[in-house]
């Protein structure tokens, strides 16, 4: 059993690698939900339907009986998207197994990418909610099923923001302050007339030390461009004896996100004749 405090990158090399007989298992499966997916949206030609799918015929009928298709009688038949299926535990599993195999190469480093990052990210989304959909979802260490999925629950928002943190991260390494600056401000000014927006906010922060004092940190908008901070830019200012680190773009952007997140909730519980909306 690997050591759950083992390196990134030897546990995604050792989940891609258990991952892999279920991925391989389950491949014939898959292979059947495609044909049938491509059949269902009007490729009825099942020698291009084997072609596709590098089998041969009798595979492709094989597959389509499988899942209650008569080939012969329903060629001809009207186009139609499947019919709603809920998801399934087997789905998900399957999904999350080729996820770790096609994404943990990219993982193999001690400071992987951001954007392999916020992939594998996604892959442990999926794998928690695969965890979710199990029937036979068990409590561990003392927790009951209840806890445990409240368990992965949590770690499915976890996984999201760490998600949008490496985004953020990326984007920043690749754009300028002013494009940064600019593309939020649209953003903002988009939302302007439609959802509350927090021009500014004064957060009391506890301090972690024992008996420490709490400081109040405001974060703002630039409202003019100067040499040092193009106008829409994040500001933040705090009554701590030691100053803040500088608003780079990564925390430019961070900032943005969480007022945003922020304003959406408050638009969201505000009465409709506050947002000038007609009160249904």
């Amino acid at each position: 059993m690997t050591d759950p405090e083992a390196g990134p990158a030897l546990l995604a090399a050792m989940t891609a690698l258990r991952a892999w007989p279920l991925q391989r298992d389950r491949m014939p499966v898959e292979r059947g939900d495609l044909i049938a997916a491509a059949w269902y949206l009007g490729e009825r030609n099942v020698s291009a339907l084997a072609a596709a799918a590098d089998v041969t015929r009798q595979t492709v009928y094989e597959d389509l009986r499988a899942r209650d298709i008569n080939p012969r009688q329903d060629r001809h038949g009207s186009a139609a998207t499947p019919r709603y299926a809920p998801l399934t535990h087997g789905q998900l599993a399957g999904l999350a197994a080729h996820m770790s195999v096609v994404l943990a190469p990219a993982m193999l480093s001690a400071t992987p990418e951001p954007l392999a990052l916020a992939a594998w990210k996604a892959h442990q989304i999926i794998t928690s909610i695969a965890h979710l959909l199990d029937p036979d979802l068990p409590g561990t260490n003392g927790r009951t099923s209840a806890e445990e999925r409240a368990g992965w629950l949590d770690a499915i928002a976890d996984y999201g923001a760490d998600a949008g943190r490496a985004a953020h991260q990326q984007w920043a390494d690749e754009a300028s302050r002013e494009d940064l600056a600019a593309f939020t401000n649209e953003a903002l000014l988009v939302a302007y007339g439609a959802d509350a927006i927090i021009g500014t906010a004064t957060l009391n922060v506890g301090l972690p030390a024992d008996g420490g004092p709490s400081i109040q940190v405001t974060l703002s908008t630039a409202t003019d461009n100067n040499a040092t901070t193009p106008e829409g830019w994040s500001t933040w200012s705090s009554n701590a004896p030691l100053p803040l680190a500088p608003v780079d773009g990564f925390r430019h952007l961070r900032i943005r996100f969480l007022l945003g997140q922020l304003a959406q909730l408050l638009t969201e519980a505000l009465h409709p004749e506050l947002l000038g909306l007609d009160e249904q």
